[in-house]
Order: structure tokens, then C-alpha cells, then sequence
């Protein structure tokens, strides 16, 4: 009758946000798992390195973090850190550190081998002697790099 009279229907206003309640629940659900599996994959407490290059996604996110591309690795350890504070722990802020430094070198061993090897091939394989425009380095954007590695050190500095 209320209906009728132009009152409200009570079990279409709280079936609502009982809904929207369940489907944030879900949402929040997902986000934690999400969360622990990409800790435990990337940094796990009782793998060894040997145990983590064995596991693909590992070996995965070992692959996305030595990145040579700058902004790729400020993204996944953005990503990773943004993780690690939901659970503040010494012991993984530690790791962390470590192997956003550690994945550094390795990315700075990577680039200096392939800028060798690019230098080289411009040089002295290559029969033109175009290396100012086509050389290492001549297509590479050096602000947007300097930014990732300002933002990686912002990371590292955040993270104490």
C-alpha cells in the first residue's frame, strides 16, 4: 500500500547497498590475493634464487625488474611497493631495497654490453659512418630516463 501511496519500497533500498557491499568485499578479495601472490613470487622467504629461476612467473618478474627499459622498472617496483605497505615489515623492505639495486646493475651490465656491441657494430662492421645519428644512444630519451632513475631513487628513499 505504501507503494501506492508514494512511500518507498525498504527492500529495494537495502538490497542495494548490500550489493554494492559484496561486490567491494570481492573487489578487496581479489586485490589481497593479488597482492600475496605477487610477494610470494618475487619475494619469497623460503625459495633460494636457484628455487625462484625454476618457478616461469618468477623468473617473469625477475625478467620485468632487470628491465633495460627505465620505466618498466620504476612501474614494477611502484607496483611492488605499493604492496608492501599494506604490511609494513623490515625484513621485505630490506629485500626490496636490495634487489631494486641489485636489478640495477644487472640492467646497467646489460646496457653497457649492448652499447658495446651497438658502438661496434656502428663502427666498424656497419660501411657507413653515420654513428653521430644512428649511433648508442642517438634514439634514446635521456629525460624521460633520467626521470625513472630520479623516481627509482625516490623509491628506494620512500621506502625507509
Amino acid at each position: 500500500d505504501k507503494d501506492l501511496e508514494g512511500g518507498v519500497n525498504d527492500s529495494h533500498a537495502t538490497a542495494k547497498p548490500l550489493l554494492h557491499r559484496r561486490l567491494l568485499n570481492r573487489v578487496i578479495t581479489v586485490i589481497k590475493a593479488g597482492r600475496a601472490y605477487i610477494l610470494y613470487t618475487y619475494l619469497p622467504n623460503d625459495k633460494s634464487l636457484w628455487g625462484r629461476l625454476r618457478n616461469p612467473p618468477s623468473l617473469l618478474l625477475q625478467l620485468i625488474a632487470s628491465s633495460p627499459l627505465m620505466w618498466i622498472r620504476a612501474c614494477f617496483f611502484s607496483v611492488l611497493l605499493l604492496c608492501l605497505l599494506q604490511q609494513p615489515d623490515e625484513h621485505q623492505y630490506v629485500q626490496y631495497i636490495m634487489s631494486l639495486k641489485s636489478s640495477g646493475f644487472i640492467t646497467g651490465i646489460f646496457m653497457a654490453v649492448s652499447g658495446l656491441l651497438q658502438f661496434w657494430w656502428c663502427a666498424a662492421a656497419s660501411a657507413s659512418s653515420s654513428c653521430a645519428s644512428a649511433g648508442p644512444g642517438a634514439h634514446h630519451s635521456t629525460i624521460a630516463d633520467l626521470g625513472a632513475i630520479i623516481w627509482l631513487q625516490l623509491l628506494v628513499w620512500g621506502s625507509f
